[in-house]
C-alpha cells in the first residue's frame, strides 16, 4: 500500500471514530490507537496540559510493549524545567524528532534499553495548547524520518480539534447536569416564555411544574397560551395586564391565582424578568411561587386581627356607653320628677323624655356599629365615600388615643367614591390610628386626609401592575418618634413588632396591607426618625373599578367542544371537522383526562362528545358525572349506527344526543346546533392542540 494512501486511511478512520465519541477517554483511546496501528510505532502516549498549571504536562494514556493501554499520571514535564519538549509546546519548533532519545532526553526502557528513536508533536488549537503526542520505535528500532513527523505533525491538530470538541461537550454536559440538579433542588417552578403579538409561547418549564399544576412540562409545551388556561378567570386580566407591561420591559411581582388539575385554587408569587430582545417580541423567564399557605395564613391573621381590634375598642365603647346611660338617667329622673310635682309641666317632661329617646337611639347606633364591625361578612363590597367612613370612625376610636393626641379630619368635598368593605376599611383606620397613638407616648396629633389623586401612564407612584386613572388617597400623618429605614422594610410582615411583650402581636399593619391590596390599592409609607410618619393608602376610584369591570366583562368567554375517544383517528377525525365550523376543540383519550378537562373549562364548556367506544361502563360514569356537577353542557354520544345507546341504557337520566358515523360538516353542526353557512370562519386555530393526555403520556 502507498504510503500516502494508507495515511489518509488512518485519518479517514480516525475522524469516524473521534466523531462517534462521547468522552475524553474514549477520543484519547482512539489517538494512541492511531499512531500505534495507523501509523506504525511501536508505541504512543499522550500528555494534556494541566488547566491549574500551563507551564506542567501530565501523562493521560500509553502503549506499553504489548500495545495494552494504561494510564500514566505519575509522569510529568515541566517546561520550566529546561525540559527538550519546551520548544516545540511553545511553538519556537514544530516537532521534536530525536535520533538516540536514550542520550537526549534519558529514554530507557525497564530492561535498560535505550530508545534511539522517538518524535514529540503539539497537540494544539488555534486557541490554545491542549497538550502533546508523544511516539517511538523502542522495539523495533525502526528510524523515523521527517517525513513520518511532518504527517504525525498534521494528525495532531486534526487529533487536538476532535479533543477539543469533546472537552467542550464534556464541560457542557457537566454544566448542564449542575443546572439541572440545581434547577430540581428548587422551590419555585422556573420558565422562559416569548411574548409576541399579544400570545404567550412557553420555551422551558422546570419539572416543579407538575407539583404545581398537575400538568407536566411536556404536557404544557405542547399546549397554546397553556398558563392562560389554568390562571384563575378572576384573574386572568391582571395577567394580561402584566404581560403588557412586561412588553414596556418593566420588571414585575405580582399574586394571583391558579387551578390545579384536580380543580384546586391556589396562590401563586409570580416574579417575570424580561430579556432584551432584538425583534418584536419580548424573552420572559421567572419564576413561580406557590403562596397559597401563606394566603390562608393571611386570612386566618386579618380574622384574629379584627378581635384584637374590638378588644383595643372595648375600652372606650364602654366608656362612651357609661356616659350616655348616666345622661339618659338623669333625663329620665328629672322627667319623672317633673311629671310628680304639676301636671302644667307635663311638654316640658315630654320633651325631656324625647331628648331620652334620642340618646338611647345614638346608644343603639353605637351599639349596631360595633356589632356589625366584630361579625362583619367578608367580601361585602360597595360604594363608599372615604370621607365619611372616616367621619364615623374617629368618634369610635377617640377615646382609645387619649386626651394629649388631637386628630385632625381634613375632608375633601370632591373626593371620588370607592367601592370597597366598609367595615374592612374602618379596620384599616383604626390601625394606622392605634399605631400612629403608640408612636406618640407623650402625646401630638394625628391628621386624617383624603384627596383624588390623577395616576398617569408614566407616573412613578403607580406600580406598574396598577391601571391608571383616578385613585382616592387616604393619608394618617402622626407627629411621633418616626421609624428608622431598616424598620420600615419589615413593617408589613406578620407578628413582626417593635413594641414591647404585651403590647402589640405585629398583626395590624400586616392586616392593613392585606386589606388595601384585596381592594386593588396599595399602600407607602414615608418616615425618618424624629419627624414622625406618613401612611398614604391609594385605592383605585369607583369609576376605574367599574372599567376593569367592564373589561372583563367584554372579553367573550371562550366556548369548547370536548372530544373524548380511545381512537386517536377518529378523535383527530372529528376535531378537524369541529374545527371546520370555526369551533374551540379539547381531545381526550379517557375519562379521567376528560374529567380534568371539564373541571378546568368549567362554564366555558358548550358541549362533551363522548365516544360510545370507551365502553358502557365508562360513558355512563361520564355522564352521571356532568350530570351530578350541574353542567349545563349538551350531551353526545358518538359511534357507529346500531352501538350508540339512548339515555335509559345508558342509565342516565339526562338527555342525550347521539351522533353516528360518517361525521360529515351537516352531521355535526346539526347536532351542535350550528347554523351551517357556506363558508365557516375557523377560529384560535390551532386550539385544538391543547389537549390533556392520560397519565403517563408524553
Amino acid at each position: 500500500m502507498e504510503t500516502g494512501k494508507r495515511e489518509l486511511e488512518v485519518l479517514l478512520e480516525f475522524s469516524r471514530a473521534a466523531n462517534a465519541a462521547v468522552t475524553v477517554d474514549s477520543v484519547l483511546r482512539e489517538i494512541v490507537k492511531a499512531v500505534r496501528e495507523g501509523f506504525g510505532y511501536d508505541r504512543a502516549a499522550i500528555f494534556l496540559t494541566d488547566p491549574a498549571n500551563p507551564s506542567l504536562m501530565c501523562g493521560a494514556i500509553a502503549t506499553d510493549d504489548r500495545g495494552r493501554e494504561r494510564p500514566i499520571p505519575h509522569i510529568c514535564v515541566d517546561m520550566n524545567d529546561d525540559s527538550r519538549w519546551a520548544p516545540v509546546l511553545e511553538g519556537k519548533r514544530e516537532y521534536l524528532l530525536t535520533e538516540d532519545a536514550g542520550r537526549d532526553i534519558d529514554l530507557v526502557l525497564p530492561s535498560g534499553k535505550r530508545v534511539k528513536h522517538h518524535v514529540v508533536v503539539p497537540l494544539t488549537t488555534p486557541q490554545r495548547l491542549l497538550g502533546s503526542i508523544a511516539a517511538d520505535n523502542a522495539f523495533t528500532d525502526q528510524p523515523i524520518t521527517e517525513a513520518e513527523a511532518g504527517t504525525l505533525l498534521a494528525f495532531g491538530r486534526q487529533a487536538a480539534v476532535a479533543l477539543q470538541n469533546v472537552q467542550l461537550i464534556e464541560e457542557l454536559r457537566n454544566s448542564e447536569e449542575r443546572l439541572r440538579s440545581l434547577v430540581t433542588s428548587l422551590t419555585e417552578t422556573l420558565y422562559s416564555v416569548r411574548i409576541e403579538g399579544g400570545s404567550v409561547t412557553p420555551s422551558f418549564y422546570s419539572p416543579q411544574l407538575e407539583h404545581l399544576t398537575g400538568f407536566t412540562p411536556d404536557e404544557a409545551l405542547k399546549t397554546p397560551e397553556f398558563w392562560r388556561s389554568v390562571t384563575h378567570p378572576e384573574d386572568r386580566l391582571k395577567v394580561d395586564r402584566a404581560r403588557d407591561e412586561l412588553m414596556k420591559g418593566r420588571q414585575l411581582s405580582l399574586e394571583y391565582r391558579i387551578r390545579h388539575r384536580n380543580g384546586e385554587v391556589k396562590w401563586v408569587l409570580d416574579t417575570p424578568v424580561p430579556v432584551e430582545s432584538p425583534g418584536p417580541w419580548t424573552d420572559v423567564n421567572g419564576s413561580i411561587l406557590d403562596i397559597t399557605d401563606r394566603k390562608e395564613l393571611e386570612d386566618r391573621l386579618r380574622r384574629a386581627q379584627r378581635m384584637e381590634t374590638v378588644g383595643t375598642l372595648a375600652g372606650g365603647v364602654a366608656h362612651n356607653f357609661n356616659n350616655y346611660l348616666q345622661i339618659v338617667m338623669l333625663q329620665v329622673g328629672e322627667a319623672e320628677s317633673l311629671l310628680q310635682q304639676h301636671t302644667a309641666q307635663e311638654e316640658e317632661a315630654v320633651a325631656q323624655l324625647r331628648k331620652a329617646q334620642s340618646t338611647l337611639e345614638t346608644t343603639a347606633s353605637l351599639a349596631k356599629q360595633l356589632m356589625a364591625f366584630g361579625r362583619k361578612v367578608e367580601g361585602a363590597r360597595s360604594d363608599i365615600s372615604l370621607d365619611e367612613l372616616v367621619a364615623r370612625t374617629l368618634p369610635l376610636v377617640q377615646s382609645s388615643l387619649g386626651k394629649s393626641i388631637r386628630v385632625e379630619h381634613l375632608p375633601d368635598p370632591d373626593a371620588a367614591p370607592v367601592v370597597a368593605d366598609a367595615a374592612q376599611m374602618q379596620q384599616v383606620l383604626i390601625n394606622l390610628c392605634i399605631n400612629a397613638r403608640d408612636a406618640m407616648p407623650a402625646g401630638g396629633v394625628i391628621t386624617v386626609r383624603t384627596q383624588n389623586v390623577l395616576m398617569r401612564e408614566h407616573d412613578r407612584r403607580r406600580p406598574p401592575h396598577f391601571p391608571p386613572g383616578e385613585y382616592v388617597r387616604l393619608q394618617v400623618h402622626d407627629t411621633g418618634t418616626g421609624i428608622d429605614a431598616s424598620v420600615q422594610e419589615r413593617i408589613f410582615e406578620p407578628f413582626f413588632t417593635t413594641k414591647p411583650v404585651g403590647r402589640g402581636t405585629g398583626l395590624g399593619l400586616a392586616v392593613t396591607y392585606t386589606i388595601v391590596t384585596e381592594h386593588g390599592g396599595w399602600i407607602d409609607v414615608e418616615s425618618e426618625p424624629g419627624k414622625g410618619t406618613l401612611f398614604s393608602i391609594y385605592l383605585p376610584s369607583a369609576e376605574v373599578s367599574r372599567q376593569v369591570a367592564a373589561a372583563q366583562a367584554e372579553a367573550p368567554p371562550e366556548r369548547i367542544v370536548l372530544v373524548v375517544d380511545p381512537v386517536e383517528q377518529q378523535r383527530e377525525h372529528l376535531a378537524s371537522v369541529l374545527e371546520s365550523l370555526g369551533v374551540d376543540v379539547m381531545t381526550a383519550e379517557g375519562v379521567s383526562d376528560a374529567m380534568a378537562i371539564i373541571w378546568d373549562a368549567g362554564e366555558r364548556l358548550d358541549a362533551v362528545l363522548c365516544s360510545i367506544g370507551l365502553g358502557g361502563v365508562d360513558v355512563a360514569q361520564l355522564l352521571e358525572s356532568l350530570q351530578s356537577d350541574g353542567t349545563e353542557a349538551a350531551l353526545i354520544v358518538t359511534g357507529e349506527r346500531g352501538e350508540v345507546r339512548d339515555r335509559e341504557q345508558l342509565g342516565v337520566s339526562r338527555d342525550i344526543t347521539a351522533l353516528t358515523r360518517p361525521y360529515t360538516p351537516a352531521k355535526v353542526a346539526e347536532a351542535l346546533h350550528i347554523p351551517l353557512e357556506t363558508e365557516q370562519p375557523v377560529r384560535h386555530a390551532g386550539r385544538r392542540g391543547h389537549r390533556i393526555q392520560p397519565s403517563g403520556g408524553g
